[in-house]
């Protein structure tokens, strides 16, 4: 399997279950999908990515092997939640315990 092919069965996973997207935090799955270890986050859809990195900007650019246009430098996960509310899940609490929102992410 090749490295690009990662993505696309996880995008497939996530439309299977009907989820709108799923935000990676953890260094070695993003290592994993996008080939760089530099710290960041990667927002997944069924159809689209973004790495947002938030330090080490110009080697991640050099290491991913992702398209070179969905990658930004942005250190906040606050800042991205902002610009992708589909991709945020609600706390427990905001919900009397619910759980997450209408459109689930993971």
């Amino acid at each position: 399997m090749k490295p690009q092919d990662r993505i696309k069965i996880f995008q497939s996973k996530l439309m299977e279950s009907n989820l709108a997207c799923a935000l990676l935090v953890y260094s070695r799955d993003i290592l994993y999908y996008t080939g760089t270890a530099q710290p960041s986050y990667l927002a997944v859809w069924p159809e689209n990515i973004r790495l947002f990195v938030r330090s080490g900007f110009d080697f991640a650019v050099q290491d991913v092997f992702i398209d070179r246009e969905k990658i930004e430098e942005e250190r906040r996960l606050e800042a991205f939640s902002r610009r992708f509310p589909s991709c945020r899940g609600r706390h427990k609490a905001d919900r009397g315990g619910a759980g997450y929102s209408d459109r689930p992410a993971i």
